[in-house]
């Protein structure tokens, strides 16, 4: 063991790591090192007990300027912190876009307003009991006073619907029910989001196409995550070119 240089405990806090261990770290205490007559007293006991106090003090300050970091124990060493990241050494992060399939309802009630419009303005349908309703904006319900007419209310309301940037993609339609004083009836259920039967074909096709990216079903959204921007690009045009039977938007790309 190297020498170690003698060290006053009452004048410095420079404890050395030899004189450290050689102290040891384990304190007891003793009345009998202070007792009440000082010709008694131990002076080895009292300047190891010394030492074991400046040691302590000189651990706090230490602390100070080497802090530990969270979760360190207590008694693990002190080491300097590790130096920040350099620009361009951040770990790489996948990127990613969500596949959704969403309906713009206030596009949707601007449609029905002006095929309301043109109904009550087309002479071929004055005195027509002709009406397009939107039911809790999940459903449209479109009657007539028979089934022709109510062709003629289909095709209104679809043209209005393009023009607002509303895919006909979304509307399902119901079977043609007979109504109240023989007219006609047909209903059309908006669909929002993606059903997850929808979201597993997706998804198939995707792998299918043996892109470099992974899907994941979130409630009724599909994301794709990749390494690479351009893969996910790929997947996007690829996307696009195929019908599912339901129009789909990609958001999120980051």
């Amino acid at each position: 063991m190297p020498s170690v240089p003698c060290i006053d405990p009452v004048h410095s806090r420079a404890i050395f790591p030899e004189a450290r261990r050689r102290i040891g770290r384990r304190r007891r205490s003793d009345p009998a090192l202070l007792p009440a007559d000082p010709r008694r007293a131990n002076p080895e006991r009292i300047l190891s007990e010394s030492l074991k106090f400046w040691t302590k003090t000189a651990n706090l300050d230490a602390g100070r300027i080497f802090p530990r970091r969270p979760g360190q124990a207590a008694d693990a060493p002190e080491t300097e912190p590790s130096p920040p990241t350099r620009p361009g050494e951040e770990m790489a992060q996948d990127n990613s876009f969500d596949v959704v399939s969403n309906v713009n309802i206030q596009e949707v009630k601007n449609a029905v307003e002006q095929a309301t419009k043109e109904l009550r303005q087309r002479f071929d349908f004055k005195g027509s009991k002709s009406e397009i309703t939107l039911e809790e904006e999940k459903e449209l319900v479109l009657l007539s006073d028979d089934e022709y007419r109510l062709k003629s209310v289909v095709d209104i309301l679809q043209s209005k619907l393009v023009k607002r940037g509303i895919s006909l993609k979304s509307l399902v339609p119901g079977k043609l029910e007979e109504a109240a004083g023989g007219t006609a009836r047909q209903r059309f259920t908006i669909q929002q989001g993606i059903p997850s039967e929808k979201a597993k074909e997706i998804s198939k096709a995707i792998r299918d196409a043996k892109f470099k990216v992974q899907t994941q079903i979130q409630g009724e959204q599909l994301r794709v995550t990749a390494k690479s921007k351009d893969e996910l690009q790929s997947a996007i045009g690829f996307l696009k070119e195929k019908d599912f039977g339901l129009p789909l938007q990609f958001v999120n790309y980051r």
